[in-house]
């Protein structure tokens, strides 16, 4: 097998260079003028040592679906269409208003793209959850189909339902993180337990979760019951304190935390002090209490229970596990799906009309609408 290669290597390494009277050299085929250019764009923030792996990645499922060598259920595109990859990198960390109406307006925009595409892996649940969502809110209004991956989604304060924004939230959202908490309930016949949250953002979202995946098992053997919730503003000692000391009089020993990784550790710095993180009680916190943690630190509970879901924000280059270039890869071919599915009498052109300036074109691109409702179809 490897001498075969070898001389099939060869082989085309002659034809190159061969010349045949003088002045004609093999030429590359020339592309099927019945193909129309679809430009995608991904956005994601600049890593050091990471940004290049996932240009990489772009590229490179964008040349298997053109070249027809990505999964068989895809091959039918390059017959049809020829994506072309646009990128656009936002800054490290927070990125402001400037960022992100360049990014949209002389990089998304600008090339008619069909379908963004955007990825972070922050899980600092701070401004830069707050950056992200107002460039997911921005992005929303030009009408393209957007699918997304940011590991920090808990934090943002959209309603569950996306497809107003024609947002595809491909991270786990907060729902999946309750309906996983009370799962482990359930598992281990834990009927009765309270709810903590901090300030931050998302929230009620949290609480709201909870009381419908309870609803959902009501009727169930077993009645499950959330006999306590407080809200904890992490800035006020007097007001966590006399908080906490409710949920210890009202005998939650099975406690569901929802906050970041910082106040979090505020919050048990106080539930010691009130004999809160022994072996009578059990902590057990969404994906954010983790945060880029792998251990628990002081004055946290040991052994306490955190949902997980993988990311890799902490890591300055891109281990092999990372889950941005899959994510990458994977939403090129689920827009691919959605374009198959596409019937002819709602073929139209795939270039996206939106304009940052009203002279060059139109605030909203209508026809986004049946791309999405078919990325959701084969989501």
């Amino acid at each position: 097998m490897h001498w075969n290669y070898l001389l099939i290597f060869l082989f085309f390494g002659q034809l190159e260079t061969l010349d045949l009277g003088g002045s004609r050299k093999v030429q590359k085929p020339k592309e099927d003028p019945r193909r129309e250019d679809v430009n995608i764009a991904v956005v994601y923030q600049h890593y050091a040592g990471r940004s290049k792996s996932y240009d990489k990645a772009f590229k490179e499922v964008i040349r298997k679906i053109n070249d027809a060598t990505a999964v068989s259920s895809l091959r039918r595109l390059a017959t049809r269409y020829n994506f072309q990859p646009v990128d656009c990198i936002l800054p490290t960390g927070t990125f402001f208003v400037k960022e992100v109406l360049d990014c949209l307006c002389n990089n998304v925009t600008s090339n008619n793209v069909a379908l963004i595409i955007f990825v972070t892996a922050s899980e600092t649940y701070d401004s830069t959850t707050a950056a992200e969502q107002y460039f997911l809110t921005a992005a929303s209004y030009t009408g393209i189909p957007i699918i997304a991956w940011n590991a920090d989604n808990a934090g943002f304060t959209f309603e569950n339902d996306l497809s107003p924004y024609r947002i595809i939230q491909m991270a786990p959202p907060i729902e999946h993180q309750a309906r996983a908490m009370l799962a482990l309930l359930r598992r281990y016949n834990w009927p009765k337990f309270g709810v903590v949250t901090s300030e931050m953002a998302g929230n009620d979202r949290f609480v709201t979760a909870v009381r419908e995946e309870l609803e959902r098992f009501s009727n169930k053997s077993t009645k499950y019951e959330m006999i306590h919730h407080c809200h904890l503003d992490t800035r006020n000692n007097t007001d966590v304190d006399l908080k906490l000391a409710d949920v210890k009089k009202n005998q939650a020993k099975i406690i569901l935390l929802y906050a970041n990784a910082a106040q979090a550790g505020a919050i048990f710095a106080h539930a010691e002090k009130l004999d809160m993180i022994g072996e009578k009680y059990l902590w057990i916190g969404t994906q954010s209490v983790k945060g880029t943690q792998t251990t628990v630190k002081a004055p946290a509970q040991a052994g306490m229970l955190c949902v997980n879901f993988h990311t890799v924000s902490n890591a300055m280059f891109a281990p092999r596990d990372d889950i941005l270039p899959l994510i990458i890869q994977l939403a090129p071919k689920l827009f691919g799906a959605a374009l198959l599915q596409l019937r002819s009498n709602e073929m139209f052109p795939m270039k996206s009309n939106v304009s940052c300036k009203s002279e060059d074109g139109d605030p909203y691109w209508e026809n986004g609408k049946f791309i999405y409702e078919y990325d959701l179809i084969v989501f």
